[in-house]
Order: structure tokens, then C-alpha cells, then sequence
């Protein structure tokens, strides 16, 4: 937004100057000129205001992205790893017992992080 913006603003302004320089021709006398010179540089005006209040938006949302790039660091600090504890080997050459197995480990696991979330999320409305 803030680049064309400022392409809007470098247009005017040579369209400005391309006027000021123009004293008469057949279809524009000096007063022409003027009034359009005048429409022109509060157009200027206008834009350079515009581009000064996106500059102002866009430091807003950095403040908010770092902001939150600190909370989640925050929540990542404050939120315990999922341990499964020793791996046994209970199954030896048995494919479906460690399946079983690894589909109750993430089972475990996936239960951990939705307890993890709950609690985030009941912090986050305390």
C-alpha cells in the first residue's frame, strides 16, 4: 500500500511540475494551469498524508508482531515436552504389537498437547 502510495505521490508531483511549467497553449491558458497546479499540489498534500498514516500502521502491526512473537515464546518456555518415558521392548519381532504400541504413544502424546492447550487457553482468559 505504502509503495504505491508513493508512486501516486511521484506522479503528481511531476505531473505538477510538467504544469508549472506550461505559461499557455491553445487549450490551457495561465489560469488553467494555475487551478490545476493548485487541484494538484493538495493532491500532494493529501497523498503525503496518506502515506504518512500507513507508515504509522505498519510500525503498529511490527509492535503487535513482536508482541506476540514474545507471548508465544512465552507459552513455548511454559509448556512441558511430551515424555513417553522408556521405550520397552516388549513386542520383539512383532509388527502389529509395536504398532499398537506407537499408535498408543501418540495417542498419549496427542492427549498431552490438547491438556497443554486447554490450560493455555485457560490462562489466556484468567
Amino acid at each position: 500500500m505504502t509503495d504505491y502510495l508513493v508512486k501516486r505521490l511521484r506522479e503528481k508531483r511531476e505531473r505538477c511540475h510538467d504544469l508549472s511549467g506550461v505559461y499557455y497553449t491553445e487549450d490551457m491558458d495561465c489560469q488553467t494551469a494555475a487551478h490545476r497546479i493548485e487541484a494538484l499540489t493538495a493532491e500532494v498534500a493529501r497523498l503525503t498524508e496518506q502515506i504518512g498514516q500507513a507508515s504509522v500502521r505498519a510500525e503498529e502491526a511490527e509492535d503487535r508482531a513482536e508482541a506476540a512473537e514474545a507471548k508465544l515464546a512465552h507459552i513455548e518456555a511454559a509448556t512441558p515436552d511430551y515424555d513417553c518415558g522408556l521405550i520397552n521392548d516388549f513386542g520383539g519381532g512383532d509388527v502389529d504389537w509395536w504398532q499398537d504400541y506407537i499408535r498408543a504413544e501418540i495417542g498419549r502424546a496427542n492427549d498431552h498437547w490438547r491438556d497443554a492447550i486447554r490450560a493455555m487457553k485457560g490462562a489466556s482468559h484468567e
